[in-house]
C-alpha cells in the first residue's frame, strides 16, 4: 500500500495503519525490514551473477515465526 501497488495509489503511514490496526511507527518498522531484507536478496543476486559456482552454497528462505 505504501508504494501504491495494490491499488495503484500510495497511501500513508497513518492510511497504511488505520486499514492494518496498527499503529504508523509499526508500519514505519514493517517498511524498514522489508526494505533490508530486499537488498540483502538483491546483493546475494549480485554476487551470484558474478561467481556462478558459488550458487549451492546459498539457500535462501523467507524467516519463520
Amino acid at each position: 500500500m505504501r508504494a501504491g501497488m495494490v491499488d495503484g495509489q500510495a497511501h500513508s503511514l497513518r492510511e497504511v495503519g488505520e486499514e492494518l490496526g496498527i499503529k504508523q511507527e509499526r508500519v514505519r518498522q514493517i517498511q524498514t525490514q522489508g526494505l533490508v531484507l530486499i537488498r540483502q536478496v538483491r546483493e546475494v543476486q549480485r554476487h551470484l551473477r558474478r561467481e556462478p559456482a558459488l550458487r549451492t552454497f546459498y539457500r535462501w528462505r523467507l524467516p519463520t515465526r
